[in-house]
């Protein structure tokens, strides 16, 4: 973790195409997911609210979706959670496709 931390404090984002030059913050929030460590997760999303990636979105909907449907915490509401989705699927909408029709998707998509 503090190996990706300090990456990510060494990094800079490319002004044309907005992507970050070292996959750290993809990396630290799958780890942060793997390890069921959803506070950190949030914490990680949050302070990057202009990222597009669709690792930290779709991270970020399943952390906000989980907080309010199945744990039921303070402060987590729908509107929240439907946000999170929404900007989840306008970071990558194949995604989205690929989630809800894996196998559909499997078999019409050609590698």
């Amino acid at each position: 973790r503090k190996a990706f931390m300090e990456c990510m404090e060494l990094e800079y984002v490319d002004e044309a195409t907005g992507e970050p030059i070292t996959p750290a913050r993809y990396q630290l929030i799958r780890l942060y997911m793997e390890a069921n460590r959803p506070d950190s997760a949030r914490s990680l999303y949050e302070s990057l609210p202009q990222d597009p990636s669709c690792w930290i979105r779709y991270s970020a909907a399943l952390v906000e979706y989980v907080s309010w449907k199945l744990l039921e915490e303070k402060g987590s509401t729908q509107q929240t959670a439907q946000s999170a989705l929404m900007k989840a699927v306008q970071s990558n909408v194949f995604c989205a496709y690929y989630l809800a029709f894996l196998p559909d998707f499997s078999e019409s998509v050609e590698y």
